[in-house]
């Protein structure tokens, strides 16, 4: 008969005394903060979202087929970022210590690490449906649905929450080392949890400090770093000699296509986030979150075509390649992120244009608009990038965490503010081209700020 959970049990009771680790109780605990601040801000700021905004707007454009698909969509992409995930860190995973001296033993592997995978699940289960029952409160105060919303809305974010961490508990046990995967996928959770390797949970483990250090430290470099996935297509394609130019072009371009995951999670992005800006421009009672969302998605999808740029800080203190300064090298890095924008937005903003009936002289405007806002999308990840250390009053208990999340904030709070006020005013005035001359000037002013940066970065030598 199998002694496992005893053993299991006497080697919780040395290591963490008679009440052993409490994992359930600590994540219960993050579920109950995680409802106090739901139910304080988070309802009372979507309600005055959804009161505030035009619901005969969002019912047309989102209802039907359109509605049905943006969801399954959403879903699908949330379940694919899961399933990413599990490549890097999966939901059981233990630490070192643990997996070095009580999964490496004979102890049922599914016994030795379900305590982990039952504190991710509680705690992502729990706070979603804490979050679902919050948005549909919300909608039933603004008088959009009945109560029914409140239970659906937890119920939905249970199921939602739990095919979330199925997905990423099964990414973990499928990519194994080769030479380690199971001979067949076991659909059922002990399963999956003896097909987790001692490879993978140690690579897991140490990725996970490495992610800790770097979030208490405030370095996102590191923390890049650690969730990079190795490059497995194009190996074989080499750079070929040339100009500075047409070689830091074909650099940036040869990244992406052996990245072609990030090249697609970017063109996906940047032609949702178009499409939506595109229908702020030609419609003034398009909601103001939506538009604020549509430039995230933009902003974010630039900053996944923008690592020759991020490689280009990371080597600031070596030879500068043809012998360039910081700031020609960032230019030259920003123009496949910006091509790339251009050659995404433009023409979906032209079939937006189609779809919405406007007149020619919209479209001009709109298209103005969005090829004016690149210069100010790529500038905030210059400030990203060139950022300087954070002070050394972001690490005080007190007031530091604040002041480091908004030291990392800042370039996403400029462009989200600033870009969110031209493109209402385009939509709304009455002298639309003024705004995009705006617009287009705060850009170049962003890059002239980041290039100082830039520049100050490479006196100091880092």
């Amino acid at each position: 008969m199998d002694d496992s959970s005893e053993r299991f049990a006497d080697a919780d009771h040395v290591l963490h005394g008679a009440d052993g680790a409490r994992l359930v109780s600590r994540v219960m605990y993050a579920v109950y903060v995680t409802a106090v601040l739901a139910l304080t801000y988070a309802f009372t700021v979507l309600r005055a979202v959804l009161i505030s905004s035009d619901t005969a707007w969002l019912r047309h454009q989102l209802g039907g087929g359109r509605g049905a698909l943006l969801v399954s969509g959403s879903v699908f992409a949330l379940l694919v970022a899961a399933w990413w995930g599990g490549r890097i860190r999966g939901p059981a995973t233990p630490p070192l210590p643990w997996i070095d001296l009580v999964v490496a033993s004979s102890i049922d592997r599914a016994v030795a690490v379900r305590p982990w995978w039952t504190m991710v699940l509680v705690g992502t289960v729990g706070c979603t449906a804490v979050l679902g029952g919050v948005a549909g409160g919300a909608v039933w105060a603004a008088g959009l649905s009945q109560a029914l919303a409140v239970p659906i809305g937890v119920l939905v974010g249970a199921l939602l929450a739990s095919a979330v961490c199925f997905v990423w508990l099964s990414s973990a046990a499928v990519h194994a080392p080769p030479g380690e995967r199971p001979a067949r996928w076991r659909p059922k959770v002990s399963g999956l949890l003896r097909s987790l390797r001692l490879d993978t949970l140690r690579d897991h483990a140490r990725r996970t400090q490495q992610l800790t250090g770097a979030v208490l430290s405030g370095d996102p470099r590191a923390a890049r770093l650690q969730v990079a996935t190795p490059i497995t297509t194009g190996r074989r394609l080499q750079l070929r000699p040339g100009r500075a130019a047409t070689v830091s072009v074909r650099r940036d371009l040869l990244g992406l296509r052996r990245q072609p995951g990030v090249a697609a999670a970017g063109l996906c992005l940047s032609a949702v986030g178009a499409w939506v800006l595109s229908a702020t421009v030609l419609d003034p009672s398009t909601p103001l979150p939506l538009t604020v969302l549509g430039i995230a998605f933009c902003h974010a999808a630039m900053g996944l075509w923008s690592q020759g740029l991020r490689y280009a800080a990371d080597n600031l203190s070596s030879p500068p390649l043809f012998g360039l300064p910081i700031t020609r090298r960032a230019a030259l890095h920003s123009l496949v992120p910006i091509g790339g924008h251009l050659v995404v937005a433009l023409p979906t903003a032209a079939l937006a244009w189609v779809a919405h009936g406007s007149d020619p002289m919209q479209l001009a405007i709109l298209l103005c608009a969005l090829a004016a806002l690149a210069p100010e999308l790529v500038a905030g990840h210059w400030w990203a990038t060139f950022r300087a250390s954070p002070p050394p009053q972001a690490f005080i208990p007190e007031t530091g965490p604040l002041m480091l999340v908004f030291a990392l904030a800042r370039p996403w709070l400029v462009i989200l503010v600033s870009a969110t006020l031209a493109l209402r005013r385009i939509a709304a005035s009455t002298t639309p081209w003024l705004s995009v001359v705006l617009l287009l000037i705060v850009g170049i002013g962003m890059l002239w700020t980041g290039s100082r940066m830039a520049r100050r970065l490479a006196d100091e030598g880092r």
